[in-house]
């Protein structure tokens, strides 16, 4: 519940949960991220994206693994 540069979670005073960096699941992957721009970074296969600054159609993105991502359309 502190609020050092080195804290991974920290639970604010409303309860929420705040992740710094990204979530991994398991040892090795997939992963969950977010950011404004588009991905670039090389993630494991199935790992999920979401874009702050995306517009309809570029907000979620799903990796295939060795850099490629794609969009996932909302409709």
């Amino acid at each position: 519940t502190g609020s050092t540069p080195t804290e991974r979670v920290r639970i604010g005073s409303d309860g929420n949960a705040v992740f710094c960096g990204k979530i991994v699941m398991g040892t090795s992957g997939p992963t969950i991220t977010t950011g404004a721009g588009v991905p670039g970074a090389t993630e494991p296969k199935g790992s999920i994206y979401m874009r702050t600054g995306g517009a309809v159609g570029s907000t979620i993105y799903i990796s295939q693994g060795a850099g490629t991502w794609n969009a996932i359309p909302l409709v």
